[in-house]
């Protein structure tokens, strides 16, 4: 009969098997130390558990993805302010930190996070270690700091859906750097390495990312900018890592959080010397709630981020964040179209980023077993039937070789962002070249439908100098209540020629905080405001559509494309539907009747008194406009024909998106740099039918206010005879795009 050992002896077995265990962890790490082999992240012993996360970590990521979509939602909007308030920004944000570490470290001076928060000290310190976690967290802060300002500054020149993508290598970026970083942290034990499965799924998730981007073009200084700004956050999120396993963790968060301030000081001062010419008058009340979202929005991230990296296992499980924070934010945008450059590549990258979030979640072993536990914790599952044995955690990996596939494939997933970069990404094809080249009759059909009808947005346009304030509320607002209107997105952009502000002028017209007031100078009627608002959004909205075609050597006009104060808007891509005004309704008989029968198929409607222009000469007898027949030929590509064209009074009209850009860019700039030219040249020798003349009110202005119709592709003389004055049908009165 064999005996079973007694209760004593078998204690006494399992301590044995379990120093063996430990001993024989010690011994791999000294060799691996000794050959110069270490592992890819640093594991907190303190903060972490082979046991996977906890409820605090799992709570602290769900927070860091919501806060971090907010803040990167608004952050293309703050960016876009004067230098002065972008260069506040990352000062305030840090000194709010500073304060509240201070107000923690008084408050709760036992804490974790609360010992040697409630005093300010960036000397050398009174020992080693002190010193060492003062030297840690100057160099978070500075790294932190620079991290911000770098993506505000992204933000301002490169589309925030771009740049939102090219974040995701972040990823690959920490893979690349913790190896080469490990050396340096020596306070830290390292780790086991994380899952192959889960550093892969990491790696081919940034992969897709950049073979998505192909085609998109972009700015050259914000692509710079995102690739600089990219090793910033990595190191910076390894800083975090490393300095929350020290021991005077208050210390460290005071002192980062207070060199952090330094530095962006630093920036603002700079920013205020360079930017002394910004207007630092009141800004609209809206504006300062976007700005007080975003910093709540940035400070709940830095908060929630170092909760995650104290209880996580590595920076890299906080990082994942970013993949289903852009899914969100993807999702998100197709409710509006300010920025969309990624829109054609819209159903590649969500695909794209939702796997790439399973992928990462599901092999992240700590994070399946986290809620295993949580969920068993509140009653979603019984505990005595959870087996963690089926789940591999990272002490499995321990015996696995070092170099396991995923630490080589870390260059591959750099390879398409590289490529993006060198292959000219400001470069894509334009549409209305193309259409030059075609014959007429093609190009009036063809040009117009070759994107798909869409008819979700509308912009009314609205050409200001100083006419009444209460008339032209009233007429935005009755524009606004048309059924077309009122049903789809829209906004209105008054460009202010005259006098008085912006603050002034949405106060009494009562616009919204998505409309915009553009200043411009009071150069060339209506016309050249119409142009120039084309210009400024026509190089956007080619570039949210190029890449649904092959990408070839045509470089966009350069130009008003460009971020001038003039073009810093929240959206500056053309709407589905355009309508043309000014401040009151011409001839509102006849044009409130037209308005209301506008529709999603309409190409092009006019909503003044409609004539026949025999290439020149008005058919109303009002007088003789020979740059008609100039114009017809520089937009239609053909001699004006002998049967004549349909002209129009009053520059009240609706386009859609694709009509605009059938026309080359640099047709609609040259005639705009005809319509503002200096007095003296020689387009002013030509007098109007009023007698006008000159660089505010030019002759040319009067050529251009009969031409609209036929600048768009309905110059068609027989509506002019179907539609008179009294006629309000829509086949006879308007063009339409089937």
């Amino acid at each position: 009969m064999v005996s079973t050992p007694t209760s004593a002896t078998s204690e006494q077995v399992r301590y044995s098997v379990d120093d063996d265990l430990t001993l024989q962890d010690v011994d791999r790490l000294l060799q691996d130390d000794q050959h110069g082999d270490t592992n890819t992240y640093p594991r907190l012993s303190a903060s972490s558990s082979s046991s996977g996360y906890n409820g605090v970590a799992l709570v602290s990521l769900a927070s860091l993805f919501f806060s971090s979509a907010t803040s990167a939602y608004l952050a293309p909007h703050v960016a876009t302010q004067s230098l002065v308030v972008v260069v506040s920004l990352p000062f305030v944000h840090f000194a709010l930190l500073a304060v509240l570490a201070f107000a923690h470290g008084v408050l709760r001076p036992r804490s974790i996070f609360g010992g040697g928060a409630n005093r300010i000290s960036l000397g050398r310190g009174d020992g080693p270690e002190e010193q060492r976690t003062k030297k840690l967290a100057l160099l978070t802060g500075g790294a932190s700091a620079v991290a911000m300002v770098l993506g505000l500054w992204q933000a301002r020149w490169l589309d925030g859906k771009l740049g939102q993508a090219v974040e995701v290598f972040v990823l690959p970026t920490l893979l690349a750097l913790a190896p080469l970083l490990s050396s340096s942290l020596t306070s830290v034990a390292h780790s086991s390495p994380l899952a192959p499965n889960f550093t892969l799924s990491c790696l081919a998730s940034a992969f897709l990312v950049g073979l998505a981007l192909f085609g998109v073009p972009a700015r050259h200084a914000g692509l710079a900018l995102a690739a600089l700004r990219l090793p910033v956050v990595a190191v910076n999120m390894i800083l975090l890592k490393e300095g929350l396993g020290e021991e005077h963790l208050g210390t460290y968060l005071m002192g980062s959080a207070t060199s952090a301030s330094l530095v962006s000081l630093v920036v603002f001062v700079l920013g205020l010397i360079h930017g002394s010419n910004d207007s630092l008058g009141w800004m609209p009340f809206h504006e300062y709630i976007y700005l007080a979202l975003y910093h709540v929005s940035t400070l709940g991230a830095q908060i929630s981020l170092l909760v995650a990296l104290y209880h996580l296992a590595s920076p890299l499980q906080a990082a994942i964040t970013l993949l289903p924070r852009n899914l969100i934010l993807l999702l998100w945008a197709t409710f509006g179209r300010g920025g969309l450059v990624l829109r054609s590549n819209w159903l590649q990258m969500a695909v794209i980023l939702a796997g790439g979030t399973v992928a990462t979640l599901a092999t992240d072993d700590d994070l399946s077993e986290s809620v295993l536990q949580v969920s068993s914790r509140v009653g979603l599952s019984k505990k005595e039937g959870w087996n963690k044995e089926h789940l591999p955690s990272a002490h499995d990996y321990s015996n696995a070789p070092r170099n396991h596939p995923s630490r080589k494939l870390v260059g591959l997933a750099f390879l398409p962002l590289l490529f993006y970069f060198v292959q000219s990404p400001s470069t894509t094809t334009s549409l209305a070249a193309a259409c030059s080249y075609l014959p007429t009759n093609v190009r009036s059909t063809l040009c117009h439908t070759f994107t798909a009808p869409t008819s979700r947005s509308v912009d009314l346009v609205i050409a200001y100098y100083n006419e009444d304030l209460a008339a032209a509320k009233h007429h935005i607002q009755a524009m606004r209540e048309r059924p077309f209107i009122r049903e789809r997105q829209n906004r209105v952009l008054i460009y202010n020629k005259g006098p008085r502000s912006e603050e002034e002028l949405r106060e009494k017209i009562e616009l919204k905080s998505s409309d915009e007031v553009i200043p411009l100078p009071n150069y060339g009627r209506e016309g050249a405001t119409y142009l120039k608002h084309i210009l400024l959004h026509y190089n956007s909205s080619i570039a949210a559509l190029a890449s649904a075609l092959d990408p070839s050597s045509l470089t966009l006009p350069s130009g008003l494309d460009e971020p001038t104060q003039e073009g810093l808007h929240r959206s500056r891509v053309l709407a589905d539907h355009t309508f043309f005004l000014q401040p009151h309704l011409a001839w509102d008989w006849i044009a409130n009747p037209r308005i209301d029968l506008v529709g999603p198929d309409t190409g092009f409607a006019h909503f003044g008194p409609m004539m026949k222009n025999n290439c020149g000469e008005d058919m109303r007898g009002v007088g003789t406009f020979p740059y008609v027949k100039d114009i017809y030929n520089i937009f239609r590509g053909e001699v004006c024909p002998r049967d004549g064209v349909l002209s129009a009074w009053s520059a009240q009209f609706q386009v859609r998106k694709g009509r605009i850009l059938a026309n080359a860019y640099h047709r609609y700039e040259a005639f705009d740099q005809l319509m503002e030219a200096e007095d003296g040249h020689w387009i002013h020798e030509l007098w109007g039918a009023n007698d006008s003349g000159g660089q505010s009110n030019p002759a040319l202005g009067h050529h251009l206010e009969r031409s609209w119709p036929l600048i768009f592709g309905c110059s068609d003389p027989k509506i002019a005879e179907e539609c008179p004055d009294d006629v309000h049908v829509k086949e006879k009165c308007q063009c339409l795009d089937n």
